[in-house]
């Protein structure tokens, strides 16, 4: 009974990274969700979660890590097409062709285009919202808490300086157990973000932490 938020990354048909979707598979899965789910935003699941209310069987929110680009060529027609509603946790380091991540496929280094900020606008006057997943994708466990503080506050008012609503949400990168620590959530909360995301699999029934809230990745395997 509890609620189930999916994680995804990038949706193209030509990566062959484990954490991309091929469009025709986030197509279909699109297609189920609309058809056996009761798909809510993020902001309704916290909301939820915060009041204890049992939720049906079937609900769930999506989520997306990074902000690739082809979220919005591919990923945001298809929302758009069966009315789903999504949040995008973005990176916000560099600038124009600057916003990328470098992917090593087979040993090669691939870029992949983050999300430019025109789209970032277009898709919030959908139903798309928008958390932070730091500037850099540092693992903040690693940092020392100046850096910590740089990449959970900063990534939070850049996007905070493109888009009128408070950015409410932060979603960990890397996001497993050992990639953040009480003193890591406890700088997220005082930052002013109302809740934080994990990549722990399971799902959120009630008294969940609601700053290592658990998600479900949707990967290639």
């Amino acid at each position: 009974r509890g609620i189930r938020i999916l994680r995804y990354h990038s949706v193209n048909e030509w990566s062959r990274s484990d954490l991309n979707v091929r469009e025709s598979q986030f197509r279909r899965q699109m297609g189920f969700l609309a058809k056996h789910y009761s798909v809510i935003s993020l902001e309704e699941a916290v909301r939820r979660l915060k009041r204890g209310e049992r939720s049906p069987q079937k609900t769930l929110a999506i989520s997306f890590d990074d902000g690739y680009e082809d979220n919005y060529t591919v990923a945001y027609p298809i929302l758009r097409q069966y009315g789903l509603p999504a949040t995008i946790f973005l990176l916000t380091a560099g600038e124009g062709s600057e916003r990328q991540l470098t992917h090593f496929l087979d040993g090669r280094p691939h870029q992949f285009p983050l999300l430019a900020w025109d789209q970032v606008r277009e898709m919030a006057r959908g139903r798309i919202t928008f958390g932070s997943h730091g500037a850099t994708h540092a693992r903040l466990a690693d940092l020392n808490a100046e850096e910590v503080e740089k990449e959970i506050l900063l990534s939070k008012k850049k996007i905070e300086d493109q888009l009128d609503p408070p950015v409410r949400f932060f979603s960990y990168p890397f996001g497993a157990s050992g990639d953040f620590n009480q003193r890591i959530k406890e700088g997220v909360r005082k930052t002013g973000y109302e809740a934080a995301f994990s990549a722990i699999f399971g799902s959120n029934g009630r008294y969940p932490d609601f700053f290592a809230l658990k998600r479900i990745g949707i990967e290639a395997s």
